[in-house]
């Protein structure tokens, strides 16, 4: 029963799939980037953390495998999710760390 903002998998994340999940950030208190791989399709999704980030949104950030796990260009998403955990996002990397941090801020 969650709304989704859906891309063809293993796609590019397109304008009109990346816009709707823009609008669904703008609106939530808390923003979960989860341990995905990231690559040049999506590593644009990002940007809806730290967008949330600077508006005052709660930022949960999975940081397990990151380098493993990071196929952009010149190690992108390892670089913006540090930047974000300096800027004050929470890290998390197992779903345990994930539901405490959620029950902490009432989510």
């Amino acid at each position: 029963g969650i709304r989704a903002a859906l891309e063809k998998p293993f796609s590019p994340v397109g304008h009109q799939a990346f816009r709707k999940a823009e609008e669904m950030a703008a609106m939530a208190k808390t923003v979960i980037v989860c341990e995905v791989p990231f690559g040049p399709g999506n590593v644009i999704n990002l940007k809806l953390a730290e967008d949330a980030l600077k508006r005052g949104a709660r930022v949960l950030v999975n940081n397990a495998n990151l380098q493993a796990r990071d196929y952009s260009a010149d190690q992108q998403a390892v670089i913006r999710i540090m930047e974000m955990i300096e800027q004050g996002a929470h890290p998390w990397t197992s779903l345990h760390e994930l539901i405490r941090e959620l029950v902490k801020s009432g989510n």
